[in-house]
C-alpha cells in the first residue's frame, strides 16, 4: 500500500463537514500501525494550506463526532504536542494518493474527488451522479458540476456523459488519473510548451497513452485544460 492510504467506506456515513474530511483523512495518512500520531495544529494546516483557526475548528468537530481522541501530552512541565488517536471504522475501504495532499485541494474540491474515488472500480473508472455525490458530500449540484470541471483542469479526474444503449444520458462517467499520470502530462506539457497544439497532442497520444494504458479521449481532453491554464496562478502549474 506504499504511496495510498485506506480510507474507510462508512467516513461518508458520518455527516462530516468538508473541513473536517479533509483533516481526518491527512491524520490518517500520517498515522501509525497504532493508529496514533503526534502532531501540532499548526503542521496540519501548513500542509493543508488551511489557516489555524479552520484546523482547530475541524479537529473539534471529529471529537464530536468521535473519530478523533486527544491526549494532551506534558514535557519538563510545558505542553506539547498532543497524541491523536484515530477511531477504526469497520468495513471496506478505498485508496487515497499520499500525494495528493502535495496539491493542497480547497476543502470541497477534496471532497469531490475523495468521493469519486470511492465509486470507481479497480481500474480507476466510475459512474456516480451528481445526486449521489452531492448527498455524499453535502455540497449543491451546482457547485458540484462546477468542482467537476475544476478537478479535470487540474489533470486529477476525467469526465464524460454515459449514454446508454437506448440513447438516453446516463450517469457520468468518470475517470481518476493516477497521480505518477498527472505528473507525466505536466512535464510533457513543461517541455513542449512552446509547441504547437498537434505536436503535443500527438506526442501525448503516441508515448504516453500505449504505455500507461490511458483512454484514447483523455489526452484530447486533458490538453484543452492544460492551454487554457496560466502558469504561476493555476495551482498544477506550480508544483
Amino acid at each position: 500500500m506504499k504511496g495510498f492510504v485506506r480510507i474507510p467506506n462508512r467516513i461518508f456515513n458520518c455527516e462530516l463537514k468538508a473541513s473536517e474530511l479533509l483533516v481526518f483523512c491527512y491524520l490518517t495518512s500520517k498515522k501509525n500501525h497504532l493508529s496514533a500520531l503526534t502532531i501540532r495544529h499548526e503542521t496540519v494546516a501548513n500542509a493543508l494550506g488551511r489557516s489555524r483557526n479552520t484546523i482547530l475548528s475541524a479537529f473539534k468537530g471529529l471529537a464530536e463526532k468521535g473519530l478523533v481522541t486527544q491526549q494532551i501530552q506534558y514535557k519538563g512541565g510545558w505542553q506539547v504536542a498532543s497524541q491523536y488517536h484515530i477511531t477504526h471504522l469497520p468495513g471496506g475501504w478505498f485508496k487515497l494518493p499520499r500525494g495528493i495532499f502535495r496539491l493542497q485541494l480547497n476543502k470541497s474540491d477534496f471532497a469531490v474527488y475523495l468521493f469519486v474515488l470511492r465509486c470507481v472500480n479497480a481500474k480507476d473508472h466510475g459512474w456516480p451522479s451528481t445526486s449521489q455525490i452531492s448527498q455524499g458530500c453535502g455540497i449543491s449540484k451546482p457547485r458540484v458540476r462546477q468542482i467537476g470541471k475544476t478537478l479535470a483542469s487540474m489533470l486529477l479526474i476525467s469526465k464524460a456523459q454515459y449514454v446508454k444503449q437506448c440513447g438516453a444520458y446516463g450517469h457520468n462517467h468518470f475517470d481518476v488519473i493516477a497521480l505518477a499520470v498527472r505528473e507525466a502530462l505536466l512535464k510533457l506539457y513543461r517541455k513542449n510548451r512552446r509547441q504547437s497544439i498537434a505536436d503535443v497532442l500527438w506526442t501525448a497520444f503516441y508515448f504516453l497513452c500505449p504505455w500507461l494504458a490511458i483512454p484514447i479521449q483523455t489526452p484530447v481532453d486533458l490538453l484543452s485544460g492544460l492551454l487554457k491554464a496560466k502558469p504561476g496562478k493555476d495551482i498544477f502549474l506550480r508544483i
